[in-house]
This record gives C-alpha cells, structure tokens and sequence, in this order.
C-alpha cells in the first residue's frame, strides 16, 4: 500500500512503529514503565494502534523519541 498523501503516510509510519513496540517485548516493557501503565494495558494500547484503532493516547512521546 503506497501512501497517497502526508496524512495516509504518517498513519503508516504510526501503524509500523506501533507493531515494532509489539514485537520487541523489551520496548513494550520500557514504555510501559516510563509511561507508569501495565503491561497488559501497554500491549493493548499498540495492538490497537497497529491495527488503527482510535485511541486515548495513554503512551506519551513514543513516536518522536528517536527510537
């Protein structure tokens, strides 16, 4: 899927970094604790993300943090 515009690209950046947290469990575990949440509510938070779920943004700053 080619991203038409910036916004449907963002959205794809989103959703691919969203899956790489899931997939690293050390990652799902430092934003999990840096953002004081479960793990449980960690995952969710992402799975939901990856799959472009609105969501409240329980995850602070895990987009931009050069990760």
């Amino acid at each position: 899927m080619r991203p038409k515009n910036a916004a449907d690209y963002e959205k794809l950046q989103t959703k691919q970094r969203a899956q790489v947290i899931l997939d690293h469990y050390q990652l799902l575990m430092h934003y999990g604790i840096v953002n004081d949440k479960s793990i449980p509510q960690t995952r969710l938070y992402f799975q939901k993300v990856a799959l472009g779920i609105a969501t409240e943004p329980i995850i602070k700053n895990w987009f931009s943090d050069g990760l």
